[in-house]
């Protein structure tokens, strides 16, 4: 498990710092119920729709488990209470040799703002520097003007000496 200390920006003028926990999801928190919901929960309250099944949540809680993993879910709790996840591949078809992969990043609409999403894709684009990768790519959804999504477009690609690939899936 990773701990990471984040400013925690929902009170600007206090310097307070909110430990964030990251770990990658094993078949202990799949076997769950309490987790697997919260979880789903989670993710679909965040995307505002259907994008997570309890089926395939613990399927991608299971993989954290397998000796050569491709695809893991990074979690994020804080408090002991689940405030984000997002994913992370080693090997993805449409970003070619080398290049890794996050997505499925979520985080808890209460905690947003509080460097959650950033402790995520820094532990999921560590683990893909360490599993080899040399580049990363991204697919994204959003709303045209979306500003949490210039940021993250903007967002400097500091693990990789390759620049991070952007794959639109849909606008809407």
């Amino acid at each position: 498990m990773q701990s990471v200390a984040v400013q925690d920006a929902s009170d600007a003028g206090c310097a307070q710092r909110a430990t964030v926990s990251i770990e990658i999801g094993t078949s202990k928190q799949a076997r769950s119920p309490e987790f697997v919901c919260s979880l789903v929960a989670l993710v679909n309250r965040a995307y505002g729709q259907h994008r997570l099944s309890e089926r395939e949540a613990v399927a991608r809680l299971h993989a954290g488990d397998e000796r050569t993993r491709n695809r893991v879910l990074h979690c994020a709790t804080r408090d002991g209470r689940l405030v984000g996840c997002c994913s992370s591949t080693t090997h993805t078809p449409w970003c070619g040799p080398g290049t890794g992969h996050w997505g499925l990043l979520a985080v808890d609409p209460e905690a947003r703002g509080t460097g959650v999403a950033s402790a995520l894709v820094n532990a999921a684009e560590r683990r893909l520097s360490e599993e080899g990768c040399y580049g990363c790519g991204i697919e994204y959804s959003y709303h045209k003007g979306d500003p949490l999504v210039s940021q993250t477009c903007r967002r400097p690609n500091l693990n990789f000496p390759k620049p991070v690939c952007l794959h639109p899936v849909h606008w809407r």
